[in-house]
């Protein structure tokens, strides 16, 4: 009895210490997001400086994609072999480094190869995350802890609205850059000394070195899991979401200030009140689909909503209504990408999680470099902003409709038991 009562205790310490390790994966999330975002809000004052035309603007979020998309190809096989732990810390470090020397250079060449870099080392960060969130959460709670470790990009996009557009008014944009450096490290750090791995998410450690028929069995079996016709699926739905996505937080601050006339701490403002409301939406979102046991039917909802509210943010006759649009965007912004995330990673549960993530991660990211330099082009051609928007509520819709044929993964594992 004394031996079950020390189990009892155990898991419940490590149920309990598995919340910690939540919290230290949405805040590598949330620095690592703020340093990629951080750009955005950077434009209006570093374009000028360096000379550059709004497509090379654009060109500069998409190169840090471009480091993010080729990293993900193989990150995830670190994360399996050498624990998302160590990965984690590794990658907050070296985009520090890379943040910090961004601030020094005035050459547009040496920006966009240390955007390539830092995005290269923020590939391991969603396929470790989702790693933790399988090793130490029970399906019955799958959902709201991804939902409250994918709150991270939220709050990396509030420090960014809140804080460092206002800090770049008054301080400049080289010196955000700088405190950008300084949050990644000590998220590293802390990563390092205070994430614990359990379960899944421990480190295949064999002691010896794969064969490569090994390998070619490890690749055999990811591919297996990644190409398969329902996880394929809902990996072009979120394709298309990292499109909408990125190109909405890449323009949002340029529309608001050319087109709506806002100061750029009033267009900080209104995308950091939405970012408050997103800070608690994709945690709520995440219990609701535990809850309903319906990650499907909210993503439809969710995607819809997203759609309705860039159409409305285009043709809004007045400011009330578009605060109140960005603030339901902002509300409902957890029930699309949240729930098609747990999906997928229920869908790639088993011994190549990492690597099958990290790739779907990376096919996904291809957004992330196709959509700003896309949508920077079309600006530069049709100097239009309502053109962008409409694009990007299309993008919306089509994840719906995407979305209507993927089947619940929570129904299957019941129907499996």
């Amino acid at each position: 009895m004394a031996e079950l009562k020390i189990s009892s205790q155990n898991d419940e310490q490590s149920s309990w210490y598995g919340w910690i390790v939540a919290v230290l994966c949405l805040s590598t999330f949330a620095v690592s997001f703020a340093a990629r975002q951080l750009w955005s809000a950077s434009i209006a004052s570093a374009s000028p400086e360096l000379g550059i035309s709004m497509a090379q603007a654009g060109g500069l979020v998409s190169a840090f994609y471009v480091g993010n998309v080729s990293g993900g190809f193989f990150a995830g096989v670190f994360i399996d072999n050498f624990g998302p732990r160590k990965c984690l810390s590794i990658s907050g470090i070296i985009i520090a480094i890379c943040m910090f020397l961004v601030s020094l250079t005035h050459s547009y060449t040496v920006i966009f190869l240390l955007m390539v870099l830092a995005g290269l080392a923020s590939s391991p960060v969603y396929s470790g995350t989702v790693k933790m969130n399988l090793g130490w959460f029970t399906d019955k709670v799958r959902g709201t802890a991804m939902g409250f470790i994918m709150t991270g990009p939220a709050v990396g996009g509030l420090i960014v609205n809140a804080f460092y557009a206002p800090f770049i008014k008054n301080h400049g944009w080289r010196n955000a850059y700088v405190l950008a450096a300084a949050a990644c490290l000590v998220v590293g750090v802390i990563v390092f000394f205070m994430a614990k791995e359990k379960g899944i998410a421990l480190a295949n450690k064999t002691g010896k070195k794969k064969t490569s028929e090994e390998r070619a069995v490890n690749m055999k079996g990811t591919l297996k899991v990644l190409f398969s016709g329902q996880f394929f699926l809902g990996t072009i739905v979120q394709f298309l979401g990292i499109n909408a996505g990125t190109g909405y937080t890449t323009w949002a601050i340029v529309y608001f200030m050319k087109v709506r006339n806002f100061s750029l701490t009033q267009a900080g403002g209104i995308l950091a009140a939405a970012g408050v409301v997103t800070i608690f939406s994709t945690t709520l979102c995440g219990m609701l689909s535990d809850l309903l046991k319906s990650r499907r039917n909210l993503a439809m909802v969710g995607y819809t909503i997203q759609a309705v509210c860039i159409v409305v943010l285009a043709i809004a006759p007045d400011v009330r209504l578009l605060w109140a649009t960005v603030l339901v965007r902002g509300l409902t912004g957890g029930l699309g990408g949240n729930s098609n995330n747990v999906m997928q990673a229920e869908r790639a549960k088993g011994p190549y999680v990492g690597t099958v993530m990290g790739m779907y991660n990376a096919l996904c990211q291809l957004g992330s470099v196709i959509a700003p330099v896309l949508f920077g082009i079309v600006l530069d051609i049709t100097g239009s902003y309502f053109v962008i928007l409409m694009s990007i509520a299309a993008l919306y819709f089509t994840q719906a409709i995407c979305t209507f044929f993927l089947k619940e993964t929570l129904q299957v594992a019941k129907q499996a038991s």
